[in-house]
């Protein structure tokens, strides 16, 4: 199928995270949306998300990482990428990874991405009952 998505998801650890449950959502649909749009449907795999996550016992957190098999970004792209009413979409408004930032840190975590020659986004959030700060 020329528009399927190969999705790949490494066994997650089981933890509990406090907050808005209908907010992260919004956040991993944004970041789970631009990935399907990034991946490279003309790659050798076709389009390809890579799913993982990894709880840090010494910031008390989790971090999910989404990667996708598209361009990335270079240092200048990462500057521009969380920037208001930044879109490469002509459909976009440039406001959804804003806005993702935002819930993230409302939430005592934080979103990122990485400069790579393939996309990789990163979601940060505390555990349950901790009060803890991004690595």
């Amino acid at each position: 199928l020329s528009g399927s998505v190969t999705f790949h998801v490494d066994h997650l650890p089981s933890c509990w995270l406090m907050g808005d449950r209908l907010q992260l959502e919004v956040v991993l649909r944004n970041v789970f949306s631009n990935a399907v749009d990034a991946a490279d449907g003309s790659a050798p795999e076709g389009k390809a998300i890579h799913v993982s996550a990894l709880i840090d016992p010494q910031s008390h957190g989790v971090t999910v990482v989404i990667e996708d098999n598209g361009a990335g970004f270079d240092h200048a792209g990462l500057s521009r990428l969380f920037a208001s009413f930044q879109s490469t979409k002509s459909s976009g408004l440039g406001l959804g990874l804003v806005i993702s930032r935002a819930i993230a840190v409302a939430h005592g975590g934080q979103l990122w991405a990485e400069a790579a020659d393939h996309g990789i986004f990163n979601l940060y959030l505390p555990l349950k009952g901790e009060s803890a700060h991004a690595p």
